[in-house]
């Protein structure tokens, strides 16, 4: 592929520029991201490095020709990683954001959005736990930029967490916050692979730096030794903030059958393009997690078929030969190509009977199934455990 005004880069040095261009090309060919991802990442490093110079304004190019991403979703890049990157840094980047969209022609003025608090901040109640026993003025305050912006739109969960994550590799911060991004990376439904590709993206910035990564990553992947590889590729076996899972914390699997399905437009796409929806689940859990689920989803759909969910569910069958029922709650995205990835947790204290005092968290993908009567299925992830009473 083209990588855009590749004559400036050579001409800084012949064969620095062709060392550049060969990496360029390997990089933006990658299958496993989306040319938004990829952007994403290379900018996000920009503003770490800091580099605001050719390397940022070429990035940026690729974002908005190649990647054909609005300025406002370059913004709302810039506004997620301000906490972790540095207010006064990325200020800088939207001094150049403004400067380089004028010379394509494009509008750079924001739109006039609030940034509210969502009663969720993306990370585990481990972790903000912890984060409060270290500081509870400090645990207060990342709680409360995690409000701001974990649930705004213009990026999907999956983006906002790469880009967190490339803070973290380029920062060299690979210790408890990298661990709880992660986490944040499972939840947003990254994959092993795709999380992989994502860090080996940001070897153009430094190798060494991925090097560290790569070995963090399989500290806390938990791997037993280095060609080991954990019997479910797709999935990151991530500690928390606390450390590595309690002996009594269990892992498993189930299939999950859409039986009835739903679906009513709240209020139909306007001129922004977006529709909200509502839809009704009926769903039977087999495997580890055995029973029946009834859920509601809330949707935000795009114009595009994308989509974000809210989700509340409750679910009656077994686990861990015992039986009961338990509410969830989850969160999720569909991509262009109709996967719906998400994470879900076990309200606490909604567990009932043989259940009673049940915990957890997990992950699930959903894709259309012709073969099922409702033209769907999934598959789920369950890490549970029992809290004392």
């Amino acid at each position: 592929m083209q990588l855009a005004s590749e004559d400036r880069v050579t001409s800084l040095d012949p064969v620095f520029g062709s060392m550049g261009i060969e990496a360029g090309r390997a990089i933006w060919g990658l299958q496993e991201l989306t040319m938004r991802e990829k952007a994403i990442l290379f900018l996000t490093a920009d503003v770490c490095v800091p580099q605001f110079g050719l390397p940022f304004e070429l990035h940026l190019a690729m974002a908005l020709k190649q990647a054909k991403m609005p300025v406002e979703d370059l913004r709302e890049l810039f506004r997620h990683i301000a906490p972790d990157a540095g207010y006064g840094i990325t200020a800088t980047a939207f001094q150049r954001l403004v400067e380089i969209a004028k010379t394509f022609g494009l509008d750079p003025r924001p739109n006039d959005t609030l940034i509210e608090r969502s009663p969720n901040a993306g990370y585990s109640d481990a972790t903000l736990v912890a984060l409060r026993e270290l500081d509870p003025d400090f645990g207060a305050y990342v709680e409360d930029q995690a409000r701001r912006l974990w649930h705004r739109g213009g990026l999907t969960r999956r983006e906002r967490s790469l880009a967190t994550l490339t803070v973290d590799i380029i920062g060299g911060t690979l210790g408890s916050p990298f661990g709880s991004h992660l986490a944040l990376a499972v939840n947003a439904g990254i994959s092993r692979k795709d999380l992989r590709a994502a860090i080996k993206v940001l070897a153009e910035f430094s190798i060494a730096k991925v090097w560290e990564a790569l070995i963090a990553l399989r500290q806390f992947e938990g791997e037993r030794s280095e060609h080991q590889e954990p019997e479910d590729a797709n999935n990151l076996g991530v500690r928390s903030m606390t450390g590595a899972k309690d002996a009594n914390h269990k892992t498993t699997q189930s299939d999950v059958a859409v039986t009835k399905y739903l679906r009513d437009e709240v209020s139909p796409s306007d001129s922004s393009g977006l529709a909200i929806v509502e839809t009704r689940l009926e769903e039977q859990f087999t495997g580890g997690l055995a029973g029946t689920g009834w859920a509601t989803h809330l949707r935000l759909q795009r114009a595009d078929g994308t989509q974000t969910l809210m989700c509340i569910e409750r679910i009656s069958g077994r686990l861990d030969g015992r039986a009961g029922s338990f509410v969830l709650e989850a969160s999720g995205f569909s991509d262009a190509s109709g996967f719906v990835h998400g994470r879900w947790e076990v309200v606490e204290g909604s567990a009932t009977d043989e259940l009673s005092n049940l915990r957890g968290y997990a992950t699930f993908v959903a894709k259309p199934d012709k073969s099922t009567k409702s033209g769907w299925s999934a598959q789920t992830t369950l890490t549970y455990w029992f809290s004392q009473a």
